[in-house]
């Protein structure tokens, strides 16, 4: 069942028509611009024009499984979860385990699925190391183990990005 979220603002022009706001963005008396439909204050008028089109009057996408909370970005509905409000409950945030239909590994995270079948599945190791046998898919795994292994040679291996 869909809940029915009626526009906040019908008098105003839509958000994507920012030609009919441009002049009604104005500066308040401490300095921050104000968005004409919502009054939420922003530091810098291009982050009113960035809320307008992308936030202001848009009707929330997501649903809190356990109550009555909706919002607009994914993001926002994890931290809700990750909130007190829900902290002893178990939710799932993914509908995992996300399988590899090439080879079969699970992930947990639909992102990990991604970078697996992007840097893994089926390719030869392309990060070598020029100390000892070791070959990685990844450059973050390279990275740990040049860091681990061959701490004495990092600077040559890595470059100067990874002096610190």
């Amino acid at each position: 069942m869909k809940r029915q979220i009626k526009n906040l603002y019908p008098d105003l022009p839509p958000a994507s028509d920012l030609r009919f706001l441009h002049k009604s963005i104005k500066m308040n008396s401490t300095g921050l611009y104000v968005c004409p439909n919502c009054k939420k204050t922003y530091k810098f008028k291009s982050s009113v024009y960035t809320h307008l089109r992308n936030d202001c009057g848009k009707v929330p996408r997501y649903h809190c499984s356990v109550c009555n909370f909706y919002c607009k970005f994914y993001h926002v509905l994890q931290r809700h979860y990750l909130s007190n409000a829900h902290r002893n409950k178990e939710i799932m945030l993914d509908p995992g385990p996300f399988v590899c239909s090439n080879c079969g590994r699970s992930y947990k995270r639909k992102s990990s699925l991604y970078n697996h079948r992007r840097w893994e599945c089926g390719k030869e190791p392309q990060f070598k190391c020029s100390y000892c046998p070791y070959k990685g898919k990844q450059k973050i795994h390279f990275v740990m183990h040049v860091m681990a292994k061959h701490k004495e040679h990092k600077h040559e291996v890595l470059g100067a990005s990874y002096n610190k």
